[in-house]
């Protein structure tokens, strides 16, 4: 009888050892999993950060490109309305004086002008008091003519900035236009 229990006590022994190996076993294998699983959360989150600038940068670029399209739009209204008073077609030219004005009060918000509204608010009242003159003209006939080679030059030289103002944006993209 002595000799059974010897032979439980030493399996009792073998299987509380053979439990504890499975255990440390569980454990070491738990403790790589989690090593692993906080690796892989961190490289997640680098992956999310990365994603994010890339996000940040390509909208960036795109309103850079928009930014630039809406000069060249504003420089072809500019001169368009040279064309027309040379024409005599006052009536147009207010009408295309009026949405010149309007895209140029929304280049004021932004990126890239907020440094530069000097710049622009110069532009606006320019293409304001060109409009009251535009309007005047029109309702007292066409006796007061209007001074063409002035406002050509003025437009003009409104051309010259805008179009400094796109090259900077089109070849060194992130960088303000200081004017």
């Amino acid at each position: 009888m002595m000799q059974t229990r010897d032979w439980i006590d030493w399996t009792n022994i073998v299987f509380t050892i053979a439990g504890t190996i499975v255990t440390l076993a569980g454990l070491v294998f738990t403790f790589i999993e989690a090593k692993s699983a906080r690796q892989r959360a961190q490289e997640a989150a680098s992956a999310a950060v990365a994603a994010r600038v890339a996000a940040q940068q390509a909208a960036e670029a795109i309103s850079e490109r928009v930014t630039i399209g809406d000069l060249s739009a504003i420089r072809s209204g500019l001169q368009s309305i040279v064309n027309f008073l040379e024409a005599d077609r006052t009536q147009l030219a207010l009408f295309e004086l009026r949405l010149v004005r309007q895209r140029m009060n929304e280049l004021r918000a932004r990126r890239g002008f907020e440094t530069n509204q000097t710049a622009v608010q110069r532009v606006v009242a320019d293409l304001s008091e060109l409009q009251q003159s535009i309007e005047r003209q029109l309702q007292s006939g066409p006796t007061p003519a209007l001074p063409l080679v002035e406002i050509s030059k003025l437009l003009y030289s409104h051309i010259d900035t805008l179009s400094t103002w796109s090259e900077e944006l089109r070849y060194t993209p992130g960088v303000t236009t200081n004017d």
